[in-house]
Formats: structure tokens, sequence, C-alpha cells
């Protein structure tokens, strides 16, 4: 249901001769989307007692300033209609620690938004099997150098349960700088980046994280580099260097710019 709200919007409007004056319109709040895509999925079999998290995704259509956080309900229990187990959270995944084998369990949420709007997501069920989550295996990170100092590094993703991955984070240099990137890859992924390296050594460490958030061990690839990168306006580019862009046309962005091609 649709609640209509009166908003202060502006200040003060200041008009020669007349003072001061308020201006105001009605925002109409909207509730919370309706919660989905739930891990487990919806009547999934098989899944891990312990080292899991349920999740879902969320969120309000208002766009700021007016959408603040949005709060959710945890149901979840063994009964079709669960139980109240967690209250007003901010998160988007609930942790239901060690579960019995070969049982079926309920879980709902409710979303509610700091206007008192609420959503009530759908019961979803899943059951469980007898196995224990095990983590992602440590990533096989491998390079291979395309042009002067230059390299191309592919990493390969597997998890020993057969699940997708939800994220991986990688780490270019010790104490440097590093990224957590997100989505929904299968097993056996292999990713490739681009990446230039100085003289020295250099270490890159990479994990991954499966469907159920449970992080892996981490991956190691040294390279050491002896000659120095030399970089000239009128340096002329490495062919397999173009080949690669023409390969990646819209990737990159940033080292074509700095290398003005």
């Amino acid at each position: 249901m649709k609640k209509i709200i009166p908003i202060l919007l502006v200040g003060i409007l200041v008009l020669s001769g007349f003072g001061a004056a308020a201006i105001t319109r009605e925002y109409i709040n909207h509730p919370p989307y309706v919660p989905s895509n739930p891990i487990p999925e919806d009547g999934e079999a098989d899944v891990p007692i312990n080292e899991i998290f349920l999740s879902w995704t969320g969120g309000d259509p208002d766009e700021d300033p007016w959408s603040f956080n949005v709060k959710y309900d945890v149901y979840f229990g063994e009964s079709s209609h669960p139980p109240l187990v967690v209250e007003k959270q901010i998160s988007l995944r609930y942790d239901p620690r060690i579960m019995d084998m070969y049982t079926t369990y309920y879980w709902q949420i409710v979303a509610t938004d700091p206007q008192g709007e609420s959503t009530i997501g759908p019961i979803w069920n899943f059951t469980t099997g007898s196995r224990i989550n095990r983590p992602p295996n440590a990533p096989e990170i491998t390079a291979e150098e395309i042009a002067d100092n230059l390299f191309l590094i592919k990493f390969k993703f597997t998890d020993p349960d057969g699940d997708n991955l939800k994220a991986y984070a990688v780490q270019w240099n010790k104490n440097q700088f590093g990224f957590l990137y997100k989505g929904n890859w299968p097993n056996g992924t292999i990713i490739e980046e681009i990446m230039g390296y100085g003289r020295g050594r250099h270490r890159i460490t990479a994990s991954c994280m499966d469907r159920y958030y449970k992080w892996g061990d981490d991956g190691y690839l040294e390279i050491e580099i002896s000659k120095s990168k030399v970089q000239s306006s009128q340096q002329s580019t490495n062919p397999l260097f173009l080949q690669f862009f023409e390969r990646f046309p819209n990737a990159f962005p940033i080292l074509k710019q700095l290398l003005r091609l």
C-alpha cells in the first residue's frame, strides 16, 4: 500500500519584500521489494548441515534521499509456519548454525522500510542431507608474459562440492591494492586479468567464496622480474600486446589511455 507523507523539501525561499516562505511537497512511499532469490533454493535437497548461510535479495524501490536501510525479520524452523528467530536485521543473510540431518526446514523473510511499510516474502523450504559444506579449493594461479613486464594472469576457481562461486578476492601484491568481485560463477570458472609489474619479486594472492558464503584458503603465485620496464611515448607497442586489445576491445580502458592506444 502506498503511503503519502508530507516532507519539507526546501528550507527557506527569500522573496524580495515578502520575507521567507517554506516549500513542501508530498512524497509517495513505496513498500520494499518482495524478498527473492533464496539460497538454498526453494525445494532444494541435500543441503549441507552446517557452514552455510541462508541468503536472499531485497531492497526498496524508493531512491535517495528517501530510501534508508530496509530491515528484515527472519522466520526459520521445522514448522511450515516458521517462528521468528531474528528481528530488524540489516544483513541479507542468516546463519542457522548446525542443522539436523535429513530434515526439512522452512523459512521466510519480512522486509520493512523506515516508514513502517512491510512486504511479506513467500515461505521457502529445503531439506538437509548428511554432508558438511566444504570450503572452496585454493585458486590455481598462472601467469604468461604477453609483453615486456606485462602479464596475463589466469585464476581457476573450483569447489570440492561442485558449488557455484559467489565472490572472489585478489591481492595484487602484499600490503598493496586488492579487489573483491561479486557475481555467480560455475564451478571451474577461469578468470583472466592483465597486470603490469616493475622489477622485483611480486606475489599474487587469491581466494573465493561458495554460494553459502564459505571462504576457501588462499592461492599464491610469485613473479620474479629482473629487467626494468622502460616506457616512452615514442616507443612502439608490442604487436602481441595490440592483439590482446583486439581480443578484449572494451577491457582495460585505463591501461589503454596510459599507453595512448
